[in-house]
C-alpha cells in the first residue's frame, strides 16, 4: 500500500488489485452538513473515476461521513490534469490551467490545505503550424491566424 495523501484534511490510501485496477479509498472525515450530497455516517459508497472530478465528489462525500472508494482503472489517479513521465521531463496530459475567476475549484484547493501550493504566472497559448509558431494570446492574433 501507498499512502497518497497531501496535507490533506482527507486520508487516502492507494492499494493496487491483482486487475490493474486501482482502488482509492478515503477515511471517514468530519462531518461537513452539506444539503446537497446525502450520505449517511459510516454508509459505504463507491464513485467510479479517480478524475478530478470523482476525486471531488469523494471527497466531498467522506466529509458527511461516509466511507469512500474510488476506482480508477489508471495506473495514476487525476484523469487528464495528470501527467506522462518521459524520465527526463513530465508533459501535461491535457492543457489545463486554473485562472482566478475559478472559485469552485480555488476553494476545493484550499479546502484540501493546498492553497499555498499555487503559483500564479501568467498563461500564454500559441500554435506550431507549417514550420512556424503563431500567437494566440489575444483577439486580435486569434482573427489574423
Amino acid at each position: 500500500m501507498k499512502r497518497v495523501s497531501n496535507k490533506s484534511k482527507a486520508a487516502s490510501i492507494l492499494e493496487t488489485k491483482d486487475s490493474g485496477q486501482k482502488d482509492l479509498s478515503t477515511t471517514t472525515a468530519a462531518n461537513s452538513g452539506n444539503g446537497s450530497i446525502q450520505a449517511t455516517d459510516g454508509e459505504k459508497i463507491g464513485v467510479i473515476g479517480g478524475g478530478l472530478m470523482g476525486l471531488a465528489l469523494a471527497y466531498r462525500i467522506s466529509k458527511l461521513g461516509a466511507r469512500v472508494k474510488v476506482f480508477e482503472r489508471d495506473i495514476q489517479p487525476g484523469g487528464l490534469s495528470t501527467y506522462y513521465d518521459y524520465g527526463n521531463f513530465h508533459w501535461d496530459k491535457f492543457y489545463h490551467v486554473i485562472v482566478p475567476s475559478d472559485g469552485s475549484l480555488i476553494r476545493l484547493i484550499e479546502d484540501l490545505d493546498l492553497g499555498d501550493q499555487l503559483n500564479w504566472s501568467r498563461a500564454y497559448t500559441g500554435y506550431y503550424v507549417n514550420k512556424s509558431f503563431y500567437s494566440l494570446n489575444n483577439a486580435r492574433e486569434f482573427l489574423l491566424f
